[in-house]
Order: structure tokens, then C-alpha cells, then sequence
């Protein structure tokens, strides 16, 4: 099991957070989510026998957002 922080520009409400989360749960090897439209910041916990970084971030900004590792 791995986990990444990110911080996620352009998200302006909480159906914005309900969207990145709703997608990244659905990607394979995604294990959990956490959003906080506050601080944009992301925690999100992953197989890296399944999925990696890249995908992860390819998710976000496929929905209009720009993730920025920290």
C-alpha cells in the first residue's frame, strides 16, 4: 500500500471534491480518498501493483483540475 499528498487547483465547492473523489474510488488499485476543499490538499491511498502516480493524476486533470505533488 502507498499514499500520496497532492494539492488540487480549481476546485471551488464541494461538488467539485465529490467529483475528483467519485473518480479516483473508481479507479482500479484506488483504496481511499481524502478531500479537504479548504486546504486543496488530497491524501489518497493506492496499490502500486495496480495503479501509480501517473494514473492518478492523469484522473484529476482528465476532470478539469491540476494536481501538484507536494
Amino acid at each position: 500500500m502507498s499514499s500520496t499528498n497532492l494539492k488540487i487547483e480549481g476546485m471551488t465547492c464541494q461538488n467539485c471534491v465529490n467529483s475528483i473523489k467519485g473518480l479516483l474510488e473508481k479507479t482500479n488499485g484506488v483504496n481511499k480518498v481524502d478531500i479537504d476543499l479548504e486546504s486543496k490538499n488530497a491524501t489518497i491511498d493506492f496499490d502500486p501493483n495496480t495503479t501509480n502516480l501517473n494514473e492518478i493524476t492523469t484522473v484529476i486533470e482528465e476532470a478539469g483540475f491540476d494536481p501538484i505533488l507536494e
